[in-house]
């Protein structure tokens, strides 16, 4: 399943995409019909209750909210020719938000070979990890707010997005991935000169809170594939382009931790909800990479040249999970 959430007329819903992407299932009112055909006399109660407009929630419902949204897809399908039931959206017709609002991010750092090597950094001892909260994160179809009295040096970073939706704690490894219900597609973006900071004798020092953690500069989507779909997130190519000038190219194959690892490493710490979001971190090729200002080692770029600017648009793809495109606009500020 391809799960998103649109919104049409006023309205958030939970949704999936079908057909290469271009129609979108209204889940809720195609359950509803779904139920009431079964003989349920409450079928828009209990399609309310599993199939919520937050994904979170959808996710806490267990395998009854997913049994009932894969019913709904089915259900939708046989009946695409009914005219009294339209359940099928063009995808143009809807705006997709994002398709996750979670509880909680997790993001990884130091954890692509490339990247640590732009960085002029060493491999961390263990697997690097910072919090952020659901403010941070934008939609697909959301410009990205460009706030010049912070945002002097913007960078982009092309990130798996890692979907928990089974609740565990300790999880060994070896059963990491039936924790994930699925996988997205992230850009989260970091203020470099805020991040990155020069001590006397020349190192860097990185924190993590001032460059990553503020509104609005995780974006995330278009959907959540789920894993049933995605079995083998160790082998998913991440690309990013910015004015469709390539800027990463790498692999989930060159991660120095994988998913089922640093699942693994931060449950054994926190226990994972449905609905957490996992980052495990980015490739190489960031803007700060060509910035010896903030530790930049490479030599491709002018210095500091490949910073985000307003008007570029900024382009991340994860194979076979999607394409997410967002402009980034002047700001005057966080509201």
């Amino acid at each position: 399943m391809r799960l998103v959430r649109y919104s049409e007329a006023g309205s958030a819903h939970l949704g999936a995409l079908l057909e290469e992407d271009q129609l979108v299932i209204d889940l809720q009112g195609a359950a509803a019909d779904y139920l009431r055909d079964e003989g349920d006399p409450k079928a828009l109660q209990e399609a309310r209750l599993r199939l919520p407009s937050s994904t979170a929630r959808f996710l806490a419902g267990g395998d009854r909210s997913l049994s009932l949204a894969q019913a709904a897809v089915d259900y939708a399908l046989k009946n695409r020719e009914d005219s009294g039931r339209a359940y099928l959206r063009p995808r143009a017709q809807v705006r997709l938000e994002v398709p996750l609002q979670p509880p909680l991010i997790v993001c990884g750092g130091g954890n692509f070979w490339g990247h640590l090597r732009e960085s002029g950094r060493e491999r961390p001892e263990h697997v690097e990890f910072f919090l952020k909260s659901s403010a941070t994160v934008i939609g697909p179809e959301d410009t990205i707010p460009f706030q010049p009295w912070i945002s002097r040096k913007l960078d982009y970073e092309a990130e798996l997005g890692v979907v928990i939706g089974k609740r565990g704690h300790r999880i060994p490894r070896e059963r990491a991935l039936e924790h994930v219900f699925g996988y997205t597609v992230v850009n989260d973006l970091a203020i470099r000169d805020r991040q990155l900071v020069r001590w006397d004798h020349g190192s860097f020092q990185v924190k993590y809170g001032n460059g990553k953690v503020f509104d609005n500069n995780l974006v995330l989507g278009p959907a959540i594939v789920s894993s049933d779909i995605v079995r083998d997130p160790t082998n998913l190519s991440i690309r990013c382009w910015v004015d469709e000038q390539p800027r990463q190219d790498s692999n989930t194959r060159e991660y120095i931790w994988g998913v089922a690892e640093v699942i693994e490493y931060y449950s054994s710490m926190m226990t994972l909800e449905p609905g957490f979001l996992i980052c495990p971190g980015t490739p190489g090729g960031c803007a700060v990479g060509s910035d010896p200002d903030c530790g930049g080692r490479s030599s491709h770029a002018a210095p500091g040249s490949e910073y985000l600017l307003p008007g570029q648009v900024v382009t991340v793809e994860i194979g076979g999970i999607g394409r997410i495109s967002n402009r980034l606009q002047i700001s005057a500020g966080i509201d």
